[in-house]
């Protein structure tokens, strides 16, 4: 028996079957195309997640930091700052000490006044003492070689690497002294109102001395002093 084939040379059955295979590949491609349709709709509907750094905020750079142990804060909402020091210094005051300079002096409960102060100054210092560098800082600048340290009117002078104890982005802890009689400073660049610089001294020490205290309080002054609102 002969198969009847149709005009364009298939059987029947081959074409039935090419017809098959079309119809399913097409079935197919339509699921897959709804599908991806499907999820398209889903992710347009979703929040996209943002790549873009979070600009931090003033608040957030002035976040306080742990207090700690052994010690307490001091909070000044007159001239905007806040600090932590240790709490067998006594209480805390502040006063201006001499135009575009405030002082923070520690008591103790028997009255004995600390060595260690806290000392804010203005980029600008009206008034230029004479007996101590220390007190005119108005600036200072940290490279791999030494400390450069402004005073108030254009004079500069440096503290070498070697005596340079502990420096971040903003602050640094350093000796200073003359001959052999040395105290533990820190520096700290602030922006407090219109104070530019805080300034924390230890008392003075032996360069032989162990200096360990001195450096710990000075560093826990430093990383806790934040301005407030």
């Amino acid at each position: 028996m002969k198969v009847r084939r149709n005009f364009s040379g298939f059987s029947v059955v081959e074409a039935l079957v090419v017809l098959g295979v079309v119809s399913i590949l097409g079935f197919c491609g339509w699921y897959v195309w709804q599908s991806r349709l499907a999820k398209g709709g889903d992710s347009a509907t979703t929040a996209p997640t943002s790549t873009t750094d979070t600009p931090t905020s003033a608040s957030d750079e002035s976040a306080a930091v742990p207090i700690p142990e052994g010690y307490t804060e001091y909070s000044d909402d007159l001239y905007g700052f806040a600090f932590a020091y240790p709490k067998d210094w006594g209480s805390a005051s502040v006063s201006e000490e001499s135009p575009g300079r405030i002082v923070v002096i520690f008591t103790a409960h028997d009255g004995q006044v600390s060595h260690y102060n806290v000392t804010l100054h203005k980029e600008s210092i009206e008034h230029l003492d004479t007996d101590s560098p220390t007190l005119n800082i108005t600036g200072f600048t940290f490279s791999d070689s030494n400390l450069t340290i402004s005073q108030a009117g254009g004079f500069k002078y440096k503290i070498a690497v070697e005596d340079v104890l502990k420096s971040s982005n903003d602050s640094v802890v350093y000796l200073q002294g003359v001959l052999d009689a040395y105290s533990v400073t820190a520096l700290k660049h602030v922006e407090v109102k219109d104070y530019k610089v805080a300034i924390f001294v230890s008392p003075e020490v032996s360069r032989e001395d162990d200096k360990t205290a001195q450096i710990n309080h000075l560093v826990n002054l430093v990383e806790t002093f934040r301005a407030i609102d």
